[in-house]
């Protein structure tokens, strides 16, 4: 009877204490995804190369998780910088050990692979294959003083297959089919490198989709210049025949025809192989014949390097999220970190979301947003991600057309994938997450317009009036406008019920610092005043040197807020000496 009544009275199921929130614990296992290695990788052990190879075609993921776990952390590659690398490789033994490994595995692969070959007979030209292992040493070199050491493991791997097809190009362009087959290779050589360098390097699937945009943009002016030549062709071969000689006619035509051919068709087979095969199907193939649709999925058929949607995957990281939210987060964070399963992930946290009571929305975002892997996670649940990536095509489109007259900043915007698109205020689940992610990117304002539009509902009053408070204190850049703030207090007067309660213990200490100014501004004796900017100086540090206490959503804006107020009490300290100097 308890429990009829208990599910018939929902606004009494859900109190306010976030602590309290309903929680049923989930029957799903955890994955466990993680590597189970336990030491650092040996230079000297075979089987540690073996273990290599898997992680960078299978599970290029652990990379990361390697560097991180044993290591000073990973470095990626768009933030990888010649300062950063030269000090990683002089602090960091085993990213300084991992460099080599790379190095190891570009030389030994060749030969290895040079060798079999030679024991079918088949006659090595080992000037261009020492040229190319010598050439890819020099880019390793380069890539890990630069700092991205993890992706020198992707690049000896793949370098190694590349050097082979390299080395026999003259032999292989020989014939419309050898030249066929070269173009499907090199199309897969650059999709598996687009598929590991952006698996390991993303979670959300930005970066991945970015990475086979950009290269397929890449690839279209090669196919442009074959429909200019196959243009020019025909032109030239009616001119022929209108001459008249058929054989001289017969062989220019073939002629022509052969150079385009050995000349274009690799390109196109990459443009359009490269993408293909970035997907991974026999990753995701392999998996299929490894699941049992009877069981959960777990670590040994989970696919983590194909991006194409696991059947039952959405499902069950929806029945996860129902019965217990937090742990169908971590459940979540497990995928997205461990693989690159990111659309189920994407489309279960969306279809909660939506279907959330209003009770609860502000509060699974909250946890959402407490310590995401990957903050973009929060923006997409307000974005279209569809939307997201044709804005990717239209800006590699745009560079493209501008033939690589573009600013830094659009470049670099390209090549990090980061979110482009507006949020979306329409519906409560996507203000909500935009309020979220607006605090993060320290937009006070437009999360003050994200959380009036969910005001009406539990938590929203006090995410608005949060929210509003930031906007009015930031970008102040003197104690007059300082001591004119109103502050709005906190809508719960008991601390233990609020949403955000080290937020609003610093929004007090910036209250406090607001009648510190007016005491300032006020009294007449220069010590009184000196005391005041005094305490309220003490106050804005005591607020930064607190900031790793506060939600990760809002940290970043309160310090920099507390940081600008200090740099205006610190030049008013510095003025009022003077004049009492004088």
């Amino acid at each position: 009877m308890l429990i009829a009544v208990k599910f018939l009275c929902p606004a009494r199921a859900y109190p306010r204490t976030p602590t309290l929130m309903p929680q049923s614990p989930s029957p799903l296992p955890r994955l466990n995804l993680a590597p189970k290695l336990q030491r650092p990788l040996s230079l000297w052990n075979p089987l540690d190369y073996l273990r290599l190879l898997y992680w960078v075609f299978f599970f290029p993921q652990a990379l990361r998780w390697y560097v991180e776990t044993f290591g000073t952390g990973y470095v990626s590659r768009s933030q990888a910088s010649w300062r950063k690398g030269i000090k990683l490789l002089r602090e960091d033994a085993v990213q300084r050990q991992l460099l080599l490994q790379g190095l190891v595995l570009t030389i030994a692969i060749t030969l290895l692979i040079c060798s079999l070959l030679t024991q079918f007979g088949i006659t090595m030209p080992w000037l261009r294959i020492s040229l190319g292992v010598a050439g890819a040493v020099i880019v390793n070199i380069l890539i890990g003083l630069r700092g991205a050491i993890t992706t020198v493991i992707i690049f000896a791997c793949v370098e190694t297959l590349f050097i082979i097809v390299w080395s026999f190009t003259p032999i292989v362009l020989e014939t419309k089919t050898a030249t066929t087959l070269l173009g499907l290779l090199l199309g897969w050589m650059l999709g598996m490198l687009v598929s590991s360098s952006e698996n390991m390097d993303e979670s959300t699937g930005l970066g991945f989709i970015n990475g086979l945009v950009r290269q397929f943009i890449v690839a279209l002016p090669v196919f442009i210049l074959f429909l200019f030549g196959l243009t020019v062709y025909s032109l030239f071969y009616l001119i022929l025949l209108f001459l008249g000689n058929v054989s001289i006619n017969v062989f220019l035509s073939k002629l022509l025809m052969a150079i385009l051919w050995t000349v274009t068709t690799p390109f196109i087979l990459i443009l359009i192989s490269q993408d293909f095969f970035a997907w991974r199907l026999e990753t995701w193939l392999a998996s299929l014949l490894m699941y049992r649709k009877t069981e959960s999925v777990n670590g040994l058929s989970f696919p983590r390097s194909t991006a194409i949607p696991l059947p039952q995957l959405t499902n069950e990281i929806q029945q996860s999220l129902r019965l217990n939210w937090e742990y169908g987060l971590e459940y979540c964070q497990d995928i997205l970190r461990y693989s690159a399963q990111f659309i189920p992930v994407l489309n279960a946290l969306k279809a909660e979301l939506d279907s959330s009571p209003e009770e609860q929305l502000i509060w699974r975002v909250s946890r959402l947003a407490h310590c995401p892997l990957d903050w973009k996670v929060v923006a997409l649940m307000s974005i279209s991600f569809k939307q997201q990536g044709q804005t990717f095509i239209w800006l590699h489109l745009k560079e493209v057309v501008q033939f690589g007259k573009f600013s830094r900043d659009a470049s670099k915007r390209i090549n990090l994938g980061v979110i482009t698109e507006p949020v979306r205020l329409d519906t409560l689940p996507r203000a909500t997450a935009a309020g979220f992610w607006s605090l993060h990117e320290k937009d006070p304002a437009i999360a003050t317009r994200a959380f009036n539009v969910v005001r009406h509902i539990l938590y929203g009053e006090e995410m608005y009036r949060l929210a509003h408070n930031l906007y009015l204190c930031h970008n102040l850049n003197t104690i007059e406008q300082i001591q004119n703030l109103t502050l709005s207090p906190c809508p719960e007067p008991e601390p233990e019920k609020c949403l955000r309660p080290e937020t609003w213990e610093a929004i007090a200490s910036l209250q406090r610092v607001i009648e510190e100014a007016e005491v300032y501004a006020i009294s007449q004796r220069p010590e009184t005043r000196a005391q005041a900017l005094a305490r309220a100086q003490a106050e804005l540090q005591q607020i930064v040197n607190r900031g790793d206490r506060l939600p990760e959503a809002e940290q970043a804006l309160i310090i920099e807020i507390a940081t600008q107020w200090i740099a205006c009490f610190m030049q008013a300290s510095g003025n009022l000496e003077i004049a009492i100097a004088y």
